[in-house]
This record gives C-alpha cells, structure tokens and sequence, in this order.
C-alpha cells in the first residue's frame, strides 16, 4: 500500500513539473533566471517588458511564432505590448517580423473608385458610398487581401484565429477634404510618413512607435496604409534599412512588395510564452521567437 502511495505522489509531481517551464536559457545568458527573450509570463507581452518608447525602441526586442507565412514557414512576430484601444484587459500588439506574402499590389484601379463605408467611421452616423482616390486603403485590393488571410487556415489556424482580436485604426483620406476614416480588422498595415521616414506606427491611434533600427532594418519593402498626398495614385510604403516612400498603387518592383502587417493578440486564456521546445533542454539560441503556451489544449499555435 506504501509502495502504490508513494508511486502515486511520484506521478503527481511529475505531471505538475511537466506542466511548468523549463528553466531555459539563451546563449551567453549567465542569470539565474532565463531571459525575457526565452520566457515571458503573460503580464511581461502586456506591460513595457518588450514595449517600445516614444522614439521606438524598447530594451527588449521580443518575438513571439504565430501562424505560418505563404510558403508554410512559421511566421514570427515582434510583441509590442498591450493595446488600450482594444476592448479587453489582456492583449498584445504584434507586427510581422518578415513578410507574410511578396508580390501585392495596393490597388490594380488607378483611377477613382466608390468606398462603401460603415455608420460611424469618419463618413457619418449613417452607412453609404463615397467616390475615393485609388491610394485609399479602406477601398483597396491590399485591405481585402489582408481580410482574407486573417481567415484563410494556410496562414492561421483556427485557434489561431480566434485569438487574433479586431483592431481599429485610422487612416487619411486626401480626395475627401482630408476627412480621416476608421477600419476595423484583424490584420492591418502599418501607418508611415513621408516627412518622417525613421519610424512607423501601430495600434489603436498609432500609439505605437517603431524605430526602422529596431523593427525595420532589412528584408522586403512593404506597404503601408498611408496614401501619398502629393499623387492620388500612389501609397506609402517602407523600405527597410532606408525610408518610408511611395510608388504607384498599380506597380510593382521585381516580384512585388510584401505584405508586413500587424495584429493583436487576446492573452486570455495565455499561461505565458516561451522559446523552449517540448522535448528540449538546456541552451536555446538567442533570439529565437517563443510560441504562446496555453491553458487548453490547443497544440497547434505556432506549429
């Protein structure tokens, strides 16, 4: 009876310490904790752990693994800390690390298009149409397909994607006297400056800054949601390592410019985040993006 007592309080520590984190640690980490980079708790992706200041830098550079970019890789994130335009306590901002696609066109129409919008967006207290200008990214070919991959599986799961809460952003329209509208989705671009071309923004308000040294500073050019206002057939898009630009809505460079967007996470039902693999010890490598453990048993976030 001692024998089975004792067996049975064995398998019960066991289950318990497999359910913990692993004490794991990046590559030239010393501590006697492991890195933010390695294993963050839910509160750390919220708070100012990995956000990014007033000039769009941040004293940790997080990456979280979420969904899968166009040719079936694990796509990786930037975490950029809580969003408080976003309905709910527990969320996080995260902007792609790389592109998710190449090779999309803002809007293939150059010339005039009508926008229908809804009540309470910038257009009025009643739903309607309004003709816009081709670089308007509410009516643009590059919105739809950023609303399409946020419901397409080859890129998020089904779990995934209910974990992925609508954002409201706001955007210029330049035909329409300068009238800024708002769209709501679960994936959107990033918004840019032409006379401003060190930093981006995101979230709610674009209450958040990202410095082109730390977030954006190789990999593809991408397009923003911002128009051009000097041309009505040209948007904003960033280059990385370089500026915020513009170029033709209809154009392309090569094989296109990438899709780069960013989204918010609802942290609900998140225990935490780590870098560790399963069947791993010891040393991780630095850098490498940690995948959201959760409370249920969704195994397949950042497979």
């Amino acid at each position: 009876m001692k024998k089975r007592r004792l067996l049975s309080i064995v398998l019960s520590l066991c289950m318990v310490l497999a359910l913990m984190p692993q004490m794991v640690f990046a590559e030239g980490e010393i501590s006697g904790t492991p890195s933010v980079s390695a294993y963050a708790t839910k509160t750390q992706l919220m708070d100012g752990t990995f956000k990014p200041n007033v000039n769009g830098t941040a004293a940790n550079i997080g990456k979280l693994v979420f969904g899968k970019n166009s040719e079936g890789k694990s796509q990786e994130w930037y975490i950029l800390g809580k969003d408080t335009g976003v309905p709910g306590d527990n969320n996080t901002i995260i902007f792609a690390a790389s592109p998710i696609v190449t090779g999309q066109v803002f809007n293939p129409i150059t010339g005039d298009r009508a926008y229908n919008y809804e009540a309470g967006t910038g257009y009025g207290e009643s739903e309607g149409s309004i003709t816009v200008y081709a670089n308007h990214y509410g009516a643009s070919y590059f919105r739809g397909a950023l609303q399409s991959m946020a419901t397409n599986e080859t890129y998020f799961t089904s779990v995934e994607q209910g974990l992925m809460n609508l954002t409201t952003v706001t955007t210029k329209d330049t035909k329409n006297s300068g009238v800024t509208y708002t769209t709501t989705d679960k994936l959107y671009a990033l918004q840019g400056d032409y006379d401003n071309n060190k930093k981006l923004w995101a979230g709610t308000s674009d209450g958040i800054a990202l410095a082109m040294n730390s977030y954006w500073s190789s990999g593809d050019r991408f397009w923003l949601r911002s128009p051009y206002d000097a041309y009505d057939r040209e948007a904003l898009l960033a280059t990385p390592g370089d500026c915020v630009g513009c170029w033709g809505v209809s154009l392309s460079d090569g094989d296109g410019f990438a899709v780069q967007p960013a989204s918010n996470l609802n942290l609900s039902d998140v225990l935490f985040a780590s870098a560790a693999k399963a069947t791993s010890s010891g040393k991780i490598a630095y850098g490498t993006a940690m995948t959201l453990r959760l409370d249920g048993s969704s195994k397949n976030i950042g497979a």
